[in-house]
């Protein structure tokens, strides 16, 4: 008898999707009898074909479309569940029937809710993949090299098969990459290949777990006694005659969900080949929709540059992802290079599009560029194989260098501080508190090796504006230095060429030209004529952190700030800041920080921390707001 188990926000996802799509795709759990139903992928009657094909190598195996919901009554209900598969019928009313599919027909159903609080960990990832899998990661970098005829055609699918035989045939040989468990264990050296799997042995005796996935690198077998004998690296060639030769990149990266139990040869097997097969075919279905349109661009006879840019071969590069409230990863094929620029990425903006609407993801956030993918491996506090950062599990894209590039440069050879106000007492008015949205990092005096001490308060907070965007994902540029933003502002003739090198202040206004310059991110400004009158700005600085999220740079008097909340007690007026004050000059402790209020919860007339008033009566004050990109 077949057992069903839900996760409680799916319900919620069909009856949201109702609104803009008439169907979708239910993806879970299959083991033995039990189902476990724990995201949807949205569609329409029309694209559930289309959907099912795109979800073969979006979900890491064995996870799987196990059922799919329409309005009661749709035909697709049946056609489109394989027996044992789950069918949920939206009602007229928004009530959801549950079936499961026995010999063609709907069998009602009562279907176990799961909480997500017990049914996920900590980090959001399902429980039964937690403590039952693995991860495991097949990774390659390869060449397509392939022919073009004069008309532009390129034979794909042959170079794909030969690849597909060199990785997945009887010739192939993994081998996999030996963790800091693996080798603690005596099981091979960090960094150094192991020369063989044992058959027999799990991956978690080879030291992969949620923290330490285990590598696989595809190799070919040498026929015996030949002049390569041993392994070689796969190579992807196809050339059926004289004709032009183009190449491209390919960044393969299968993920896997392996039981923890199942012997590694059998995992191989039954898992990780059928998973590879998958993402190469998604891989050539992509490149050859690319060649067709491009080959349809050079019979228009489009000429110059543009006709040999759209008739190249594109590169393909395969990333993971897991977007908030999904308890499980996705790969995605993007059409970019390792590494890749942002220009590169923008103009992808209608794939990522139309993927948010495939996940039901917001579409006014970046949740699918390459920041985002998640990536490397890495343990310790504050990383988890969920979380959406460069910190967190699985993947290789850009994210590691820039989150390094925010990390270094604190004093002393330290890591930057990210977050500096989390773990303050809470303020102490009590009326409605508004925070920022999201991750930022400390700037302030002496960083990066450079004294700026008393004329470089803006520049660090517009440093720390920069860096919320680049956590947020809306940029994969790391901060301006102080000399790039003179530079910006000399190059948009705001100032003059002796500006470039110098220790002259800027303001709010300069941050508002540098931040549209270099992210394109606009800004409103909020004035007080007067430090005192700062209160009067509650409401509409209140509106802000709640629709945008972003910090707020406050330039006024002679110091600058960043502005990370506001405690605001309508009914009185009265209000309390969250100053975060760009004048520190100590080292990157976070107790000191504290301890000599850098970051605090502080109300009008009270001094500020570098001394003086925090501020000043009589002198006018300009609040940037940045705005954040309606974009994904």
């Amino acid at each position: 008898m077949e057992v069903i188990s839900v996760l409680q926000g799916v319900p919620a996802s069909i009856l949201s999707s109702q609104r803009a799509h008439s169907a979708g795709l239910l993806v879970g759990l299959r083991e033995g009898s039990r189902t476990i139903v724990i995201s949807t992928l949205q569609s329409d009657q029309d694209g559930l074909g289309s959907a099912t094909e795109l979800a073969e190598s979006l979900l890491p195996p064995p996870l799987a479309v196990v059922g799919c919901y329409a309005e009661t009554g749709t035909a697709a209900l049946i056609s489109c569940t394989e027996p044992g598969g789950v069918a949920i019928a939206v009602g007229n009313d928004g009530a959801l029937q549950y079936h499961v599919q026995q010999g063609g027909s709907l069998v009602p159903c009562q279907p176990e809710l799961l909480d997500p609080a017990a049914a996920c960990t900590t980090d959001g990832l399902l429980v039964e993949l937690a403590e039952g899998y693995v991860p495991v990661r097949c990774v390659a970098e390869l060449v397509l090299a392939a022919s073009s005829g004069k008309d532009g055609g390129i034979n794909l699918l042959a170079a794909y098969e030969e690849l597909e035989e060199q990785l997945c045939g009887p010739g192939s040989l993994y081998v996999a990459e030996a963790t800091p468990n693996a080798a603690a264990a005596g099981n091979g050296s960090v960094g150094l290949p192991q020369a063989v799997i044992p058959a027999s042995e799990p991956f978690p005796s080879l030291g992969a777990t949620w923290s330490n996935a285990t590598v696989l690198r595809p190799y070919q077998r040498a026929t015996r006694g030949g002049a390569g004998a041993g392994c070689a690296a796969p190579q992807l060639s196809w050339q059926p005659g004289e004709a032009a030769q183009q190449h491209a990149s390919l960044c393969l990266d299968v993920l896997c969900y392996v039981p923890a139990s199942m012997p590694a040869a059998e995992a191989v097997g039954t898992l990780v080949r059928p998973a590879v097969r998958r993402q190469l075919r998604a891989m050539r279905l992509d490149a050859e929709a690319a060649a067709a349109a491009a080959a349809a661009g050079f019979s228009k006879g489009k000429g110059g540059a543009a006709r040999q840019q759209q008739s190249g071969l594109q590169p393909q590069r395969a990333l993971h992802f897991r977007p908030p409230g999904y308890c499980h990863h996705m790969t995605l094929l993007y059409p970019l290079p390792n590494p890749s620029i942002e220009a590169e990425e923008e103009a992808l903006l209608q794939r990522r599009q139309a993927l948010h609407r495939l996940l039901a993801l917001p579409p006014d956030r970046p949740l699918l560029r390459v920041a985002n993918a998640v990536a490397g491996w890495s343990g310790g506090s504050g990383s988890s194989p969920g979380a959406t950062n460069a910190a967190a599990a699985v993947g290789g894209g850009s994210a590691g260098g820039l989150d390094a590039a925010l990390a270094a440069g604190g004093v002393g050879g330290k890591q930057r501080l990210r977050d500096v106000h989390v773990g303050l007492p809470p303020p102490s008015l009590g009326g409605s508190v508004h925070l920022v949205q999201g991750s930022y990092d400390y700037y302030h005096y002496m960083q990066d090796k450079f004294d700026d001490s008393g004329w470089g308060c803006a520049y660090r907070s517009l440093q720390t504006l920069c860096s919320w965007f680049a956590r947020q994902h809306y940029t994969a540029r790391p901060p301006p230095s102080h000399r790039q933003v003179q530079a910006a502002l000399v190059a948009m003739g705001d100032k003059p060429a002796s500006f470039v090198g110098s220790r002259q202040w800027i303001g709010a206004i300069e941050i508002g030209y540098v931040l549209d310059s270099l992210l394109g991110v606009g800004h409103k400004v909020l004035t007080a004529a007067s430090g005192d009158d700062l209160p009067s700005l509650a409401r509409q600085i209140a509106h802000h952190f709640d629709t945008q999220g972003s910090p707020i740079m406050i330039g006024g008097g002679v110091l600058a700030y960043t502005l990370l909340g506001i405690d605001w007690e309508e009914g009185s007026g009265r209000c309390a800041f969250l100053i975060l004050d760009p004048h520190y000059t100590g080292g990157e402790d976070v107790r000191k920080i504290h301890a000599g209020q850098w970051v605090a919860w502080k109300q009008p007339g009270d001094r500020a921390a570098a001394g003086g008033e925090l501020f000043v009566s009589g002198s006018f004050y300009n609040l940037l707001c940045p705005q954040r990109p309606t974009t994904v």
